[in-house]
């Protein structure tokens, strides 16, 4: 396994986790679903529990997908799509919590600048700029579930098993034969007393045949066995 393929696995598990997380949270029991659905109603004011219900089927749905390399591409779309109304729902609360401050500004006995109104200050400051920083931070996840939609999951068997048969499709047959098979060369193809690695750096969507064929070992200058 090669450093970006590390990269992208810490990226999907990561990303998975998140969500899955997320899904259970949200849809464990029916307080979390009621929260769900108080928080989704400041953005979607229609039938809101429909989209609640959406939205902790596509935080499961799509963690799963990333973690475990089903259809990862998809899944990473889907968080791309989910990530935008959830920004507008942390900004929606930030604005929540100014306007909830003035209505208890005003119930407030005494002063303000009596003990209780600074606690509220200091309580609507807290709130507006975590959920502005929450937003923004979530407004930055788009960035990794893109790069997932664009590369897929590497590593995984249903990715992996994507560019062989794009690379069967080659123009040149013999490329294609290789491709389709994952074990070493034939006698013919060996050099020092090492065999062309017939693999995933072969293979793989970053083939290419100056860097990993060395001439020995070219299809062209190799016997065909095929």
């Amino acid at each position: 396994m090669i450093l970006d393929d590390i990269g992208s696995l810490a990226i999907r598990v990561a990303l998975g986790w998140l969500f899955m997380t997320g899904a259970w949270a949200s849809g464990k029991d029916q307080a979390g679903r009621d929260f769900t659905t108080s928080e989704t109603a400041l953005v979607f004011k229609w039938h809101p529990e429909l989209f609640a219900i959406a939205g902790i089927a596509i935080l499961g749905a799509s963690g799963l997908s990333v973690i475990f390399g089903i259809f990862p591409r998809l899944g990473a779309l889907a968080m791309t799509i989910f990530l935008v109304p959830a920004a507008m729902i942390h900004f929606a609360k930030r604005d929540q919590a100014m306007a909830l401050k003035g209505q208890i500004a005003s119930a407030l006995p005494g002063k303000s600048g009596s003990t209780a109104a600074k606690a509220l200050d200091t309580l609507t400051v807290t709130a507006v700029f975590g959920h502005f920083t929450a937003g923004l931070k979530t407004l930055c996840l788009p960035g990794p579930t893109l790069y997932l939609m664009l590369t897929g999951a590497p590593g995984a068997d249903a990715d992996r098993a994507r560019p062989r048969r794009a690379m069967a499709g080659s123009p040149d047959p013999a490329l294609g034969a290789i491709c389709r098979t994952p074990w070493p060369m034939p006698e013919g193809c060996r050099r020092g007393g090492r065999s062309c690695a017939i693999g995933r750096p072969l293979c793989g969507r970053r083939w290419s045949p100056e860097r990993w064929l060395t001439p020995s070992c070219h299809p062209a200058a190799a016997p065909n066995p095929w």
